[in-house]
């Protein structure tokens, strides 16, 4: 019995003495980890600063230099873009200022959403996540579907664009939905209002006839055959030659749609004409200025 029991309190303490060189050595080793993590560190942070030390010693560039070249890189991948849906893709100034305005706006968040610079690899690496932050963004803003459904498309172009010259694939950007807008039925204007707008527009060019006459006419051109501003002033002499009942009108994307003229909208159109003081040669745009150039749509 004695035996046992010098037997059992051997083994107690063999027990406790493993247990403290366990502790020991998992001490030791967090010990090691933590050391190796430390010079880990240190050693990326001295070639850090020997790194900024050797770009601002021998090339001659400062920080700053640096930051503005990245920001650069953004200014050249958009204009390479703009430039691309100008030349190849036949898009209006209209539609390129609209995908710059989209394409910065979504750099600005993506610089701010990754803390970093944006280059070519960041751009490739956006994921899912990213670009349900941005529509989350838009959304906090007070954006519309509509806008926000725009600056989708626009960012899927950019991608394809990105893909084509650079070989830069994003996966994720294809698995984004847009937005839908809402359907909106356009109303019919009111007889009353209509009135209303051509006696104040013969009040106001109460001075210049022919100016009130023009006014005239590009309303009865815009709601009567439903053009677009652009459209109706980029109509020329030629274009209404012999008072067409129908109109050819190429729109954005360069698409052609057919339009036809009721002969109310030719009666104004043509007492303008009577009372135009220039702009008279066919090649020359129907709606003129007081100074005589074509009108832009910020005049009308």
């Amino acid at each position: 019995m004695e035996i046992l029991k010098y037997s059992e309190i051997d083994l107690e303490d063999t027990i406790k003495r493993s247990e403290q060189d366990v502790n020991n050595v998992l001490g030791t080793v967090s010990e090691i980890l933590e050391n190796v993590r430390i010079e880990k560190d240190k050693a990326i942070r001295e070639y850090t600063e020997k790194f900024d030390g050797v770009l601002i010693e021998n090339l001659k560039v400062s920080k700053d230099e640096i930051e503005e070249a990245y920001e650069t890189l953004d200014d050249e991948l958009i204009d390479e873009f703009i430039l691309f849906l100008g030349a190849v893709k036949k898009y209006s100034e209209h539609t390129q200022s609209a995908y710059r305005a989209d394409m910065y706006d979504f750099m600005h968040f993506y610089e701010n959403y990754t803390s970093d610079y944006i280059d070519l690899t960041k751009l490739r690496d956006a994921d899912t996540v990213c670009f349900r932050a941005f529509l989350a963004d838009r959304q906090r803003r007070g954006m519309s579907h509509k806008s926000t459904a725009r600056a989708m498309s626009s960012i899927r172009g950019f991608y394809r664009f990105l893909e084509n010259k650079y070989k830069i694939k994003n996966d994720a950007i294809g698995l984004i939905s847009s937005p839908r807008a809402e359907k909106k039925i356009s109303k019919a204007i009111n007889p009353i209002d209509v009135e209303n707008m051509h006696d104040a527009i013969r009040d106001i060019d109460a001075k210049e006839p022919w100016v009130a006459a023009r006014d005239w006419a590009l309303i009865m051109v815009l709601f009567g055959c439903g053009l677009r501003i652009s459209e109706a002033l980029n109509l020329t002499n030629q274009d209404i030659a012999g008072r067409p009942e129908i109109l050819r009108i190429v729109g954005k994307g360069n698409k052609e749609r057919l339009i036809p003229v009721l002969p109310v909208i030719w009666q104004a159109v043509d007492k303008y004409i009577a009372l135009r003081p220039f702009g008279n040669q066919p090649d020359d745009n129907l709606f003129r200025s007081v100074r005589g150039l074509p009108m832009s749509p910020r005049m009308a």
